[in-house]
């Protein structure tokens, strides 16, 4: 069963907007629609598979959490499958970035190698539901 319904997410300002949802014949409710979108980050529903993006300082913390990306992004509501991770600044074969951990609500992440001076951070995506 497909539906719609005016429906607000649960960030900080989040607008209201008509969303669509499926329904399973056990009751199982899932959003197949809605994004928010930034410079700094956001997220997509793309038919029950959420996509959240940001970027990342090299110079930053560690943990990445999904929900302080910027005020527009919001955590997986079940498990976040992968996320994946691409240099920003000058390509560098002796330096990357690696994903250690992930959970619904953030990733954790190391530099491997020597931080060139061209490296400015990386950018990530991250895919679950």
């Amino acid at each position: 069963q497909l539906f719609s319904m005016n429906y607000t997410p649960a960030y900080f300002a989040a607008p209201a907007d008509t969303q669509l949802f499926s329904m399973t014949g056990a009751g199982g409710i899932s959003q197949l629609t809605g994004n928010r979108a930034l410079a700094v980050g956001g997220w997509q529903w793309i038919g029950g598979t959420l996509l959240i993006w940001g970027t990342q300082a090299i110079g930053g913390g560690a943990t990445v959490t999904f929900t302080s990306v910027s005020a527009s992004t919001i955590p997986f509501p079940n498990a976040c499958f992968i996320v994946l991770a691409t240099i920003n600044g000058t390509a560098n074969t002796t330096f990357a970035v690696e994903i250690t951990s992930k959970s619904a609500t953030d990733f954790v992440w190391k530099a491997m190698g020597a931080i060139p001076a061209g490296v400015t951070g990386f950018s990530w995506l991250a895919i679950g539901n």
